[in-house]
């Protein structure tokens, strides 16, 4: 999958972290971007990408089923769970959304990561899939993503899930559509979650993106570059006019109260970073407790070299201990 070789920018080079530098001019910087390949191609590199999280955690089952969307079209959730009992009141349990783009990803993505998540959180995760644009757009994936979500209380009793110890997360795309899950649950009749966990989050695709300063200050980053934002938005807006909406852009709610704690994980050399910390703030302004941190030198899409960035491996154990402090407020993080 070689191509054209591409050295990182050199203004940019000195503020991104050494291990990445490593990584990319051994191994990313002959492939080709996101933006040149056609969907089908892109999908492939995205789920041979997941090799790259490394070896995943022993659990004691995980097992695949079937849910329907709105409109009948059957997806899948995989449950993660954990060795050892179930409490007393039933598991706790963390819904994830994973990332792509909109575009690309599957059921299969974050699978090492999940894993991590049950094991060492001691709590069922959930990973649930939703349908990818070109195929599929706006808003789908969010009504899939809300399905799903819908799905894991409708089967609580079944799964062994405590309903009051639910949190919610997802990466980059995923953290949009669990972000729009979270206003939604404002709206029904289901408990409350008890945590938002965002990783590297896109939170406003709208025109006005560029208010934020981050997509000019880092126009030349890679991981997330501006041509792979432009591809993958054409393919899941294909209506400009769609990207104004507040299920495009979670930022655009005006209200935020009552809305649960967040925990907000930006990447310092990523475009989305601007975004996330504005709406980490607009949390705080509406009372809502919310914890900010800023990865250093880290791109948008550093998650995914968990099995070889100390960065990685720091921010998913942030993302366990933000979990098992939330679950078991006198217990602490095993990884």
């Amino acid at each position: 999958m070689g191509g054209k070789s591409r050295e990182l920018d050199a203004d940019l080079l000195p503020q991104f972290d050494k291990q990445f530098v490593a990584i990319y001019n051994k191994v990313l910087k002959k492939n080709p971007k996101m933006h040149e390949m056609s969907v089908g191609a892109a999908r492939e590199a995205y789920e041979l990408a997941q090799l790259a999280q490394g070896k995943p955690a022993k659990l004691k089952d995980v097992k695949d089923y079937t849910f329907r969307t709105e409109d009948g079209y059957k997806l899948t959730a995989r449950v993660f769970t954990p060795l050892g009992d179930r409490p007393k009141e039933g598991w706790p349990t963390f819904v994830w959304y994973h990332g792509g783009g909109f575009v690309v990803g599957s059921i299969n993505t974050d699978y090492t990561l999940c894993t991590k998540w049950a094991a060492n959180a001691n709590c069922i995760v959930i990973s649930l899939d939703y349908r990818h644009a070109p195929e599929f757009v706006f808003p789908t994936a969010v009504d899939d993503a809300w399905a799903g979500f819908q799905w894991v209380h409708s089967r609580a009793d079944k799964l062994g899930l405590d309903p009051n110890k639910v949190a919610i997360g997802g990466c980059s795309a995923g953290g949009n559509l669990a972000a729009n899950v979270t206003h939604k649950i404002k709206e029904s009749q289901l408990p409350p979650i008890v945590l938002q966990v965002l990783l590297v989050p896109s939170l406003d695709n709208s025109n006005g993106k560029q208010k934020y300063g981050t997509v000019e200050k880092l126009y030349n980053t890679t991981g997330l570059e501006i041509k792979d934002m432009v591809w993958f938005g054409a393919k899941y807006f294909p209506n400009p006019e769609m990207r104004e909406h507040v299920k495009a852009s979670p930022i655009k709610h005006e209200d935020f109260i009552g809305l649960p704690p967040a925990f907000i994980l930006v990447a310092e050399m990523d475009m989305l970073s601007g975004e996330a910390i504005a709406y980490h703030e607009k949390l705080q302004k509406n009372g809502i407790q919310s914890q900010l941190k800023v990865y250093e030198g880290c791109p948008h899409t550093f998650i995914g070299f968990y099995g070889f960035m100390r960065k990685a491996k720091e921010a998913v154990k942030d993302m366990t201990d933000s979990l098992s402090a939330t679950f078991y407020p006198a217990k602490t993080s095993k990884l």
